[in-house]
Formats: structure tokens, C-alpha cells, sequence
């Protein structure tokens, strides 16, 4: 409807009545507000504010894979790093990170982090503060 938040781009589909975005290239459903649960917490409280959270009259969301939270970035931008005209609402500030449900082969303690401003990815330990953007849909 050419609206300009991106809620019917070629990519991204507002639904459950704008709360969560259909990502048309993965399947994915994400939370609209990528700071649904509007402060930093640790690995294990952000996988169970993900399974108890309640978006679009859906439960069951997760804490993104590593991979599905990278096809969410482009990388030809910044601040944050994701596509232009993304319909996403809240996107962290510069520094923010966000959890993945990965964990580093070998040591269960840290998993992965996507740095959404800079699209860059890292290591971090669970139980250190991050934020969470919940993801319906993932394995």
C-alpha cells in the first residue's frame, strides 16, 4: 500500500495486526518490536521471556539461530544493519546487541551475538546483559 514503514515491501509483510514482520525471503515471523522486552538481560532470561511472551495472539517464539538472525542484515548499511525501508520498530542503539540461541562449539557458556549497527557477529557470554528479538518459526 506504499506505506512508508515497510509493512508491504518486496521483502517484509506487517502481520498479526503490526506486531510481528513476515520476512517473505526465510519464512520467518519476527517481532515488529525489536526491543519487545525493553531492557538488556541475560542468555537464559531471554530464552524465557521468549517462550512465555505472547505477540500477535501467537506464543512459542524463540531467540533466533546465529543464521536466521544474520538474514536479517545488510551489511551496505549501518546504524542499525538491516535492509533500507525494514519495517522493524526499536532497533537497538549503537553497541546493542542481540542474543542468538547458538551456542560456541566446545563451550556451552557463550553463544553468539549480532551487533545490529554494525551487522557484525561475535562471541559473548550467557550471563551478560543483551537484548532480545524473539523469532516465530525457527529450529
Amino acid at each position: 500500500d506504499g506505506e512508508p514503514d515497510g509493512c508491504n515491501s518486496s521483502r517484509f509483510k506487517c502481520v498479526m495486526e503490526g506486531e510481528a514482520v513476515l520476512d517473505k525471503q526465510t519464512g520467518l515471523i519476527w517481532a515488529r518490536n525489536a526491543d519487545i522486552a525493553e531492557k538488556k538481560m541475560s542468555w537464559g532470561d531471554a530464552v524465557k521471556f521468549c517462550q512465555g511472551i505472547k505477540i500477535g495472539n501467537r506464543e512459542a517464539w524463540q531467540l533466533p539461530t546465529k543464521k536466521e538472525m544474520i538474514t536479517l542484515l545488510d551489511t551496505s548499511q549501518s546504524a542499525p544493519a538491516l535492509p533500507v525501508g525494514h519495517p522493524f520498530k526499536n532497533v537497538g542503539t549503537i553497541g546493542s546487541a542481540y542474543w542468538t540461541n547458538t551456542e560456541q562449539k566446545g563451550d556451552s557458556e557463550i553463544v553468539w551475538i549480532i551487533k545490529i549497527n554494525l551487522g557484525k557477529v561475535q562471541q559473548y557470554l550467557k550471563i551478560y546483559g543483551s537484548f532480545t528479538w524473539p523469532v516465530l518459526g525457527s529450529n
